[in-house]
């Protein structure tokens, strides 16, 4: 996706569903996810674990009008980020 894009890719994470892919959502695009089935949930925004969720909560994903400026640090990539902040044998600060 080009950085000139003013949009937010959006990729759930859901190991046991079919759901594997990511999709994007342009300016003026609001989503809303529910979670459902009595289950319990992670919410992660770019490899940063932001809460978690209960049975029932609502999470509502938009595009911001406020631009993010974004850095790397060597080979850390957002899924090197969330291996090491859900392996349960590692402590972490959140």
């Amino acid at each position: 996706m080009s950085r000139e894009l003013a949009a937010v890719v959006v990729t759930p994470v859901a190991p046991h569903t079919l759901w594997d892919r990511s999709f994007v959502l342009g300016t003026g695009v609001q989503i809303t996810v529910e979670l459902v089935f009595g289950r319990s949930g992670i919410l992660m925004v770019d490899g940063s674990r932001n809460a978690e969720l209960s049975s029932g909560a609502l999470v509502e994903v938009a595009v911001s009008d406020k631009v993010a400026r974004l850095l790397s640090w060597g080979r850390d990539t957002p899924v090197s980020r969330l291996r090491r902040l859900t392996d349960p044998a590692r402590e972490y600060d959140v």
